[in-house]
């Protein structure tokens, strides 16, 4: 959308405007499932990966469906005859942010399940989808295209790696039950003759004294008004995340002369 924004001509720059807000429908609506699904994945809920795919997938499809029966009636009807022409580049557009809310799971229960490598696909799925744009980028079509192949590479390489993960974990050695030992039983011996008692009995011996438990020593003392001392704990990166991608995102909108959408 930046990209969109900041080098395209105006008209290029609305038409796109317009796939934007029909791709948003996809886009919004599977926002909260890996969200969702995120601690189910976290406590090893296999299941809730397939429920959380069909969810994305479901409403995926139900975004896609209408522009692929009637996508000039639903160009027309939302945003008027001006923009009939993008009938074409809608259902495409749409697809890709539908594949957007797919991968978005994917990612979410590759961290959750630590699959190594999910920060660097990302960033090479991103790579790519600024190389396209650079090389298709001169227009709404082509800006939608290059959305539409990276989100498809971004979307199968992490489905890739679910399988790699899901043949792994497969593919280990259980542990063999040890062999049941067959216990004999024991041979009956003959009843031995008993020992002549003693005459008299031994004294029995006092047992000796356990050695005494030292004394634990007392916590140091603290000061009127000073707070006892603690360990440090250990700081969070996330705060400095955060306000990273802030600054970011207000240099991203700086750059932009047009309103972004």
């Amino acid at each position: 959308v930046v990209f969109a924004n900041s080098t395209l001509a105006p008209s290029e720059a609305a038409r796109f405007a317009v796939l934007s807000t029909v791709g948003g429908i996809a886009a919004f609506a599977t926002t909260t499932v890996p969200l969702v699904f995120l601690p189910q994945a976290r406590a090893g809920d296999e299941g809730a990966l397939r429920v959380a795919l069909a969810a994305a997938g479901l409403l995926g499809a139900a975004a896609v469906v209408p522009l692929i029966v009637a996508p000039e009636l639903f160009v027309t009807l939302v945003f008027g005859d001006r923009y009939a022409s993008l009938a074409g580049l809608a259902a495409p557009y749409m697809v890709a942010m539908a594949l957007l809310g797919i991968a978005r799971v994917l990612a979410a229960n590759a961290a959750a399940t630590g699959v190594p490598g999910v920060v660097a696909g990302v960033g090479a799925a991103a790579a790519l989808q600024l190389g396209l744009l650079f090389a298709l980028g001169d227009s709404a079509a082509g800006v939608a295209y290059a959305t539409l192949a990276s989100t498809a590479a971004l979307t199968l390489g992490l489905a890739v790696a679910e399988g790699l993960r899901l043949r792994r974990s497969m593919a280990l050695p259980t542990a063999a039950p040890p062999p049941e030992e067959t216990v004999e039983a024991p041979a009956v011996a003959p009843p031995a003759e008993a020992p002549p008692a003693p005459l008299s009995p031994p004294p029995a011996e006092s047992p000796p004294e356990p050695p005494a438990a030292p004394e634990p020593e007392p916590p140091p003392a603290v000061e009127p008004g000073q707070a006892p001392e603690s360990s440090p704990e250990p700081r969070s990166r996330t705060p400095l995340t955060l306000a990273a991608l802030v600054v970011a995102g207000i240099g991203l909108r700086l750059l932009a002369d047009r309103s972004l959408w």
